[in-house]
């Protein structure tokens, strides 16, 4: 390593064939091979070494950090081993310390090497660096350099440039791709009519750290979900480095139709209640198909109406052109359809839903065929029954009664009252899917008497179910009615004050499904540490389903809902959060965030303008000033403290003085500042309006003059 002077004067310092310009940023400096002692010759070393950018600077008490990369030179894949020294090969200086990460890499994976300088460092403040990577007898070295200052550092920006073309037939450029980095803050840029685009401006890490795996992402009509005429979006990543210009280049997939379509006809339960064809074939017209994909990142839906025949073909309804949307990439997906009744069906007159699965969908011309979807017509039986007292026997009326069964993820109910006779009847109710036989729940409950839950026999298709109820008249608390498409989890968590991170005790906290079962699901108050318990947290079960195919019906996850989960406390903004709450399981909801409520202030004066309308006058005594919302206000000259509370406009008369003052002005939500409206009124005058924004970080003077 030597020293001296530049042409133009300025200091230089070299490092072999490397010159480094302390006072800019140089281009990456790429190693020589070593060859000292019995290590390889230069001409045979299977990989470069490469540092950048050349310099960085760092205040003491702070680092810099540089990209190390190794290229292989032919078809080398090995490992390298890195360390850092001065760059003559000795230590590094006391009070400077150099990281690796990783300290062993292969060709493609980057190491970042970090540079610390200690609050007290004191040496010389151009440090020659030398990164050295080994494998084997091969030795490679390249140097760096770091510079200690106390100046401030030029921020430093990126750029990165390519060119977009298609995969489609002589790889044309693509047009109006939009390719945007995805960390914050985000840069984009659009490409011309060669496919070409440039991003400027992006930024790097701290201290003009580099940034690995940079991702940058390029995409075209719609960003948010591909249509059949645009093309797959497409990520690549990079690293970003002070005084390089990335290059990445793309092909975007352009997406292409799938072709899929089937039939829907009667079903009838056959031996061990299987379901099959109904014979001769009878096709449902105007069925309802809806498909959507299953396991892949993307959700794609498409729907379809049978003709007359019972068939569909789906279409994609943004080009209105046959087909849906394959896998990513035009690659195969699979496709879950499911099948319902005409929309035009009464209840319980209907046809149980289907479902079905075509695998492997890709795009192409020909149409792809779905397993046929068995539609079992819906049957009903008739439940009826008389209740009478327990002791005398004498008839009960006006009794309800719920004849109900949820089976299977399906469910249905029928609520009727007894006769004066005490007879109720129920002349069609839903018993089981696809009318598999099976017991239903009578539940019969009336004030005075204890309510009682009956199991029936299995019931079928046309039958008769006929359950007499003896009802027991005795004083008893009558339990919640609970739907039997209802069923509950436990949430728990904690309540912090945002703006402490504290536990917040006293705040009430409820779910936003408790409505279903008041009476159940009720509010609780955090204790002292902030965390809560609700024990049993309603929801509905989803829709019905099941699928029709040639083997047996898998068993169905556990039951589960998205719900709300919300805290409030008198003086405080609500916190809420949504957790996926499990039957029968307890779930912990994110931490809810309650925000302890300001106010805004505003003052002035209300002056006489006279009839001439001048631009100021005397101070205006007896005129009212009020902000829509506010609390409280004050009319002292002297800014006497808010004590006269009001709801909802508390006017300020105004003293002789012409002063106001109006504390307690809300803002807008969670403490943001909002713009509100103060206005000025007196009898003999034209009122008077001014807007002006509410801060909770100071006081707003407006004047008025009437």
């Amino acid at each position: 390593m030597g020293t001296g002077r530049s042409a133009s004067g300025r200091f230089v310092r070299r490092f072999g064939a490397a010159l480094l310009v302390c006072a800019g940023l140089l281009a990456p400096v790429v190693g020589a091979p070593d060859t000292v002692g019995a290590q390889a010759p230069a001409s045979t070393a299977p990989f470069t070494l490469t540092v950048s950018p050349a310099v960085q600077s760092l205040p003491p008490g702070g680092q810099a950090e540089f990209l190390v990369e190794v290229a292989p030179v032919g078809t080398f894949s090995g490992p390298v081993a890195l360390t850092v020294t001065k760059s003559d090969g000795s230590l590094l200086p006391a009070g400077i310390t150099g990281t690796l990460s990783p300290v062993s890499v292969t060709p493609g994976t980057p190491s970042r090497l970090t540079i610390k300088a200690a609050s007290t460092y004191a040496g010389e403040a151009n440090l020659g660096l030398q990164v050295k990577g080994v494998n084997g007898v091969n030795v490679v070295t390249a140097p760096a350099e770091a510079v200690v200052t106390t100046a401030l550092v030029p921020i430093c920006t990126v750029s990165i440039t390519g060119t977009v073309r298609s995969t489609a037939s002589g790889n044309p450029p693509v047009e109006g791709v939009t390719v945007s980095t995805v960390a914050s803050p985000v840069r984009t840029a659009t490409t011309g009519v060669d496919g070409r685009y440039t991003i400027t401006g992006v930024s790097l890490g701290p201290n003009n750290a580099p940034v690995l795996s940079a991702v940058v992402r390029a995409s075209k009509n719609p960003p948010a979900l591909n249509k059949i005429g645009s093309f797959w979006t497409a990520s690549a990543t990079t690293n970003l480095v002070c005084g390089r210009t990335s290059t990445i280049d793309y092909q975007l997939v352009p997406v292409q139709s799938a072709q899929l379509g089937g039939k829907v006809i009667e079903g009838v339960l056959g031996p061990g209640n299987i379901v099959q064809p109904k014979l001769p074939e009878v096709p449902i017209p105007a069925a309802t198909a809806k498909a959507f994909t299953v396991a892949t990142p993307i959700v794609q839906t498409a729907s379809a109406t049978t003709g007359s025949d019972g068939r569909y073909r789906f279409r994609d309804t943004t080009t209105s052109t046959d087909g849906i949307q394959p896998g990513i990439n035009n690659t195969t997906v699979d496709y879950r359809i499911t099948l319902d009744s005409p929309t035009t069906q009464p209840v319980r007159q209907r046809y149980w839903k289907s479902e079905v699965t075509r695998t492997g969908v890709g795009p192409g011309p020909t149409v792809l065929e779905a397993p046929p979807a068995l539609l079992v017509r819906q049957c009903t039986t008739a439940v009826t029954g008389t209740v009478v007292d327990s002791l005398t026997s004498a008839p009960v009326s006006g009794a309800s009664v719920r004849v109900s069964f949820s089976r299977a993820g399906v469910s249905d109910s029928v609520t009727v009252t007894t006769e004066p006779s005490g007879v109720y009847s129920v002349p069609a109710v839903l018993f089981g899917l696809n009318n598999v036989p099976g017991p239903l729940t009578v539940r019969v409950s009336r004030t005075g008497y204890t309510t009682q839950t009956i199991t029936t026999a299995d019931a079928s298709c046309g039958g008769t179910l006929t359950v007499p109820v003896s009802f027991v008249a005795e004083p008893s608390v009558e339990p919640p009615d609970i739907p039997t498409d209802v069923v509950f989890g436990a949430v728990t968590g904690r309540v912090l004050d945002e703006s402490t991170g504290l536990p917040k005790a006293g705040v009430t906290v409820t779910a936003s499904t408790c409505s279903l079962v008041p009476t159940v699901c009720v509010p609780v108050a955090t204790g002292a540490d902030g965390r809560y318990l609700l024990s049993q947290v309603p929801f509905e079960l989803p829709a019905p389903t099941t699928t029709t195919t040639t083997t047996a019906t898998t068993v169905p996850p556990v039951p589960s809902a998205t719900v709300t989960i919300s805290g409030t406390l008198d003086g405080f903004w609500p916190g809420s959060a949504q957790v996926t709450v499990r039957s029968g399981q307890t779930t912990t909801a994110p931490d809810l965030l309650v925000l302890a409520e300001l106010k805004a202030k505003v003052s002035g004066q209300v002056t006489d303008r006279g009839t001439a309308g001048s631009a100021t006058g005397p101070g205006l005594a007896g005129a009212t000033v009020s902000v829509p919302l506010a609390r409280c206000a004050t009319s002292s000259a002297a800014g006497a403290p808010c004590t006269t509370p009001a709801a909802p406009i508390p006017p300020a008369t105004v003293p002789a003085a012409g002063s106001y003052s109006i504390d307690d002005v809300p803002l807008g939500t969670r403490n943001a500042p909002t713009n509100r409206t103060v206005t000025a009124t007196k009898f003999g005058y034209w009122s008077k309006s001014e807007t002006f924004e509410a801060r909770a970080d100071r006081e707003e003077v407006v004047d008025l003059g009437l």
